[in-house]
């Protein structure tokens, strides 16, 4: 199968960003998913069961997403569906629990967007925790090209669709 050159500036984000070959897949696996799960969009009222709505209005559009970058660039596509939702999961929280506050106080991260994510940590191995605490600006640098890539890929679809995903 012939891997979309859309991905192009990602990959060379990612080769060029993500140094230490042996952590290379679980680093560009978490770019993918905090790029990724920005661009899905969430409900504007709040859901009875936020997963099945995920699922069911979001799971395909991720796939597709995450099986074509891992043309390009091999990551765990398991691993990295489960990060898209924890991150995904946060935004919906965000949005529709007025009691879930977010602390951009503590130390570690190195910017405020995993700052923000934080509580989805809980569901990420101390392996996934300490690869976002030591590789954030890395991370977040490569979801951004990402984004770029898959928005700018949107837009130029001539569709009536917003580039948001």
């Amino acid at each position: 199968m012939f891997a979309s050159p859309k991905y192009d500036p990602f990959v060379n984000q990612v080769n060029s960003g993500f140094k230490i070959l042996d952590i290379k897949s679980e680093l560009t696996g978490l770019a993918v998913a905090v790029g990724i799960s920005t661009l899905l969009t969430v409900p504007t009222t709040p859901v009875e069961v936020p997963r099945a709505y995920f699922d069911s209005n979001c799971g395909v559009t991720m796939l597709q997403f995450i099986y074509d970058i891992n043309e390009r660039i091999v990551i765990d596509v398991n691993a990295t569906r489960e990060i898209v939702y924890a991150f995904w999961l946060d935004r919906y929280t965000a949005l529709h629990r007025s009691d879930h506050l977010y602390s951009l106080s503590h130390v570690g991260m190195g910017n405020a967007y995993l700052d923000f994510i934080r509580p989805s940590m809980t569901l990420f191995s101390a392996e996934q925790v300490t690869l976002l605490q030591e590789n954030g600006r890395q991370i977040l640098n490569a979801a951004l090209v990402l984004m770029n890539c898959i928005t700018t890929d949107k837009a130029s679809d001539n569709s009536d669709q917003p580039a948001l995903i």
